[in-house]
């Protein structure tokens, strides 16, 4: 929660089974997509948004590295 901006962020773990080529956000306001790693998307995070890139580094820490699932 950020009390300066008064906004919440809400962090969700999905599987992906499918990547779609076109998707109702890129169609309909062209927004783009990119993945990345974990390590890697921590890396940039830091540089743009330190506190997005913070639950990461948490969320990092609370998985398997065998099968992603929680380990607290």
């Amino acid at each position: 929660q950020n009390q300066d901006r008064k906004h919440r962020t809400y962090v969700y773990v999905l599987t992906v089974t499918e990547i779609l080529e076109d998707w109702e956000d890129s169609v309909n306001i062209g927004r783009k997509r990119e993945w990345f790693k974990v390590e890697d998307a921590i890396k940039v995070l830091q540089c743009h948004k330190p506190v997005h890139a913070e639950y990461l580094e948490k969320l990092k820490l609370g998985c398997s590295p065998t099968n992603g699932n929680s380990t607290v």
